[in-house]
C-alpha cells in the first residue's frame, strides 16, 4: 500500500514507530517502519481523523498568504509599535538592551542573546497587543536569567502578570499566524 485515504505511506528502515507528518507544502504523510503491516496503518490513520480534520481546517489558500510588501509593512509597524515596548519594559525591568531587530522568523517568536541583541518576529503584528508585550517581556527576562527556569517565568508574570494566559494563546494560534508565511 502506497496510500490511504489519499495520504502518502513512507516507508523507513530507521523507524520504529508509525507517525502522521504535515510536510512543508501543507501535505500530510504517514512514514512508519518498513516492515509495517497494512492493517494496522489503517488503523492508525483511522485513529487520527480527529487531528487530520483540524489541520486541515488549519490550512490556509494561497491567497491568505502575506506578500512581500505585507511582510515589509508588518516590518514597518514593528519598528513604530514593538521597538517601544522594548523600550518601555527594559526601563522598567532594569536591563540594558544593546540592539533590538525585526525578521521573519519560521518557529520562534523572538530571542535574546547574552550581550543584549533582541530579534523579534514580525509576525507578531499579527497578536493581540497584550501577547506581543508578552514576547517582549520573555525575551527581556533573558536580560536576567539566560534560560527557562521557574525564577525566568517568575520574573515573567512579576512584570507581565497575564504571561502565562498570553502564552496560552500563542500555543493555540502560533501555527496560524506562522502558516501566513510559511506552510
Amino acid at each position: 500500500m502506497h496510500e490511504y485515504k489519499g495520504i502518502p505511506i513512507l516507508r523507513n528502515s530507521r523507524r520504529k514507530t508509525i507517525g502522521i507528518y504535515v510536510s512543508g507544502n501543507g501535505n500530510f504523510e504517514v512514514r512508519c517502519p518498513v516492515g509495517c503491516p497494512d492493517a494496522e496503518i489503517v488503523r492508525f490513520v483511522n485513529s487520527q481523523n480527529a487531528w487530520i480534520e483540524r489541520h486541515r481546517q488549519n490550512r490556509i489558500t494561497e491567497s491568505e498568504r502575506l506578500s512581500v510588501d505585507e511582510l515589509k509593512r508588518l516590518g514597518e509597524e514593528s519598528l513604530r509599535e514593538i521597538a517601544p515596548r522594548v523600550r518601555y519594559f527594559a526601563e522598567r525591568m532594569q536591563v540594558r538592551v544593546r540592539k533590538v531587530t525585526f525578521k521573519v522568523m519560521k518557529s520562534r517568536w523572538g530571542s535574546c542573546s547574552s550581550d543584549g541583541n533582541i530579534s523579534l518576529n514580525i509576525l507578531l503584528m499579527l497578536a493581540p497587543v497584550k501577547v506581543r508585550d508578552a514576547i517582549v517581556v520573555h525575551e527581556l527576562s533573558h536580560r536576567i536569567y539566560m534560560n527557562h527556569s521557574r525564577d525566568f517565568y517568575a520574573l515573567c508574570e512579576k512584570h507581565f502578570p497575564e504571561y502565562r494566559e498570553c502564552e496560552k494563546w500563542l500555543h493555540i494560534h502560533s501555527r496560524e499566524i506562522l502558516s501566513r508565511v510559511y506552510q
